[in-house]
């Protein structure tokens, strides 16, 4: 439940399940809402391994620790919101229908004990993702079934445990034992899984950062914002193109950096790492931190020269990201609590 936070709403807990949903308005891309479930999965898996040799109680709920796991289903469709003595309920036929995708043969079809079942009207937010290469990880099988009243029911299964393993052996290309040649701390009035967002999707960059003309993202091999995935920015008089090295959802992005272009004061190499530090349920503190990469003396003189200029230009993106993503969190909670 910690790991769900905005965009998702609580609406309860139903036995042993986590019931959730998120408004269109604050979901502009299936894959974002993916990272975080992949995320919370990972968050629990390994508190299980943390938790399981530091508990010496010989209880069956106890000695039952390692077995227990998640499961993820997920849907895109129309709903009511529906008072009722204890709160807002969800109703209408696509609420019926992930409610029903929870009783499934996915295990015994595909042998997949962690899993995510997707429906194919949930993917669709992302085509990108129904598009990515299948022989990498995470892969996608398809999943369809006949339920009635609704028919055919078309969706594809994701195996999320993988996600685990991405987050222990991430390839670190980094240079965090390297001193930070500048850093900005930055109070949001929002929660890390909604300013994180801002960070690498094409549309939202330039809102913010007033500098940047255009976007354009390359996704990585296996066809997800992942570790090797590029962006390339359009600065007007130089082009940056940043190199995935690290992404922990949505906790730390970590990217290299270099420019080409025609003007001397384009930026040097560098490292630059987007931090994320979860306050409360609606707030976050985004550390923005700097590391120079293969720089030479001219190259740190003339960082140090324009130091101030730099950090005054980089405190006022991070205003307007302040600004971008607290209204988003307005526009997410259009429904009442």
């Amino acid at each position: 439940m910690e790991k769900l936070t905005a965009p998702f709403h609580f609406v309860e807990l139903e036995g042993d399940a986590v019931f959730v949903y998120a408004g269109e308005q604050g979901v502009t891309d299936s894959e974002h809402l993916l990272d975080i479930v992949e995320a919370c999965y990972a968050a629990f898996r390994m508190r299980v391994e943390q938790m399981t040799p530091n508990t010496t109680c010989t209880c069956s709920a106890c000695k039952a620790m390692p077995s227990l796991d998640l499961k993820c289903v997920a849907h895109f469709g129309r709903f009511a919101l529906q008072k009722t003595p204890t709160g807002q309920q969800l109703v209408g036929p696509d609420v019926t229908l992930t409610h029903i995708l929870l009783k499934n043969h996915v295990i015994e079809k595909t042998g997949i004990k962690s899993y995510a079942l997707l429906t194919d009207a949930f993917l669709r937010k992302s085509p990108a993702m129904l598009g990515a290469n299948m022989s990498s990880e995470p892969k996608l099988i398809p999943y369809n079934s006949v339920i009635e009243p609704f028919g055919p029911v078309k969706a594809w299964v994701t195996d999320i445990s993988v996600a685990v393993e991405r987050y222990k052996q991430r390839f670190r290309d980094n240079l965090d034992a390297a001193p930070v040649d500048m850093e900005i701390v930055t109070p949001m009035d929002a929660p890390a899984a909604i300013v994180w967002n801002y960070i690498f999707d094409p549309v939202k960059r330039p809102q913010w950062q007033a500098d940047v003309r255009s976007v354009h993202n390359v996704a990585s091999e296996n066809g997800r914002t992942d570790i090797g995935w590029e962006g390339h920015c359009d600065h007007g008089a130089y082009f940056m193109k940043h190199r995935m090295v690290d992404w922990r959802p949505v906790e730390r992005i970590t990217m290299h950096s270099s420019a080409t272009g025609w003007t001397p004061l384009k930026p040097p190499p560098c490292q630059v790492d987007f931090i994320f530090e979860q306050q409360m349920a609606n707030t976050c503190t985004l550390r923005f931190q700097v590391r120079m990469r293969h720089a030479g003396l001219w190259d740190r003189m003339i960082f140090k020269l324009f130091l101030p200029l730099i950090r005054k230009e980089w405190s006022a993106h991070f205003k307007r990201l302040k600004m971008f993503s607290a209204q988003e969190l307005l526009d997410c909670n259009f429904f009442p609590s």
